[in-house]
């Protein structure tokens, strides 16, 4: 390794280190209460080496966190659809990955959730926030309405479905337990079987 490339993977081992910190104090303080000083002295580190590594302070602090949240979800929900999928796999597949992520990232998800609103007014952050939280819902939009089109799933108004998926899964992040009886996947099996149920045609019944 050069020096050059050693002393980028340390600046991004450092960012890494204060993103984390950062996280775990706006998850549980929130993101509002928590000051660049509380940010400071948990990192031992000065304000202006803290803004070295990050300029825009607590607002760039919170856009990494849902960045990185959003593209570890981005490379899941992908990876879960296929062309040659069906759409009710495709489906099963996205809650399996979404309810994996809630469960083992929960300050995370507890800080994307919640704190979301802070970046609203944030005009050159906030465009960039917003359509990568929508892509991730019209991943699963395009699911339903490929199973729509070919017959399997129920003529219900996409969009509304797309917000009942998300609706079930999202809150668990408040009563999910990672060291639990039930673990993300039994959970995510019973969502499944929820939300396909409801979803998928009822089966024609033979003549009389």
């Amino acid at each position: 390794m050069t020096a050059e490339k050693k002393q980028l993977a340390n600046y991004e081992r450092r960012r890494t280190q204060i993103i984390g910190v950062a996280t775990r104090l706006f998850a549980r303080k929130g993101y509002t209460a928590t000051s660049v000083n509380e940010i400071c002295s948990a990192t031992k580190m000065g304000r202006g080496v803290l803004y070295y590594y990050l300029p825009g302070g607590k607002q760039e602090l919170l856009f990494q966190i849902h960045e990185r949240f959003i593209q570890r979800l981005t490379d899941d929900f992908e990876a879960a659809v296929a062309p040659d999928r069906p759409a009710d796999e495709s489906l099963r597949e996205l809650g399996c990955a979404l309810m994996k992520i809630i469960t083992e990232y929960k300050d995370e998800v507890t800080v994307f959730f919640h704190e979301w609103k802070s970046l609203v007014s944030n005009k050159k952050m906030w465009p960039e926030v917003r359509a990568r939280r929508r892509y991730i819902e019209d991943i699963v939009r395009t699911e339903i309405e490929r199973g729509q089109s070919e017959g399997v799933f129920q003529p219900v108004d996409a969009k509304l479905a797309t917000l009942a998926f998300f609706g079930m899964h999202n809150w668990a992040y408040q009563w999910v337990d990672p060291r639990g009886r039930i673990d993300s996947a039994t959970i995510a099996s019973t969502f499944s079987l929820l939300f396909l149920d409801g979803l998928r045609k009822p089966a024609t019944a033979c003549p009389a």
